[in-house]
């Protein structure tokens, strides 16, 4: 098994994990512009929930990132021969 093979399922649990983040950043924005224009507080209160809806899923996506860096990380470098020339 390849290592992209291998990190496939990973790989697709982060670009699922960002689209989720995406997809409630750009809900937020709209009811923003909607019903929040003029009215600071209650766009404030929107983005908080925002920040409280997604902030699990930032947690989630680093961890995930962390797995993925580890496992290059963990990986021995081949050795490098230096030959002199003569």
């Amino acid at each position: 098994m390849t290592d992209e093979e291998f990190l496939k399922p990973s790989r697709e649990y982060l670009a699922y994990i960002s689209a989720l983040i995406k997809k409630a950043e750009v809900e937020t924005r709209e009811a923003v512009e909607r019903h929040g224009k003029y009215d600071k507080e209650h766009a404030r209160r929107l983005w908080s929930e925002f920040y409280q809806r997604v902030l699990p899923l930032e947690r989630e996506r680093e961890a995930v990132m962390k797995v993925i860096t580890d496992y290059y990380g963990l990986k021995p470098k081949p050795f490098s021969v230096i030959v002199f020339a003569q």
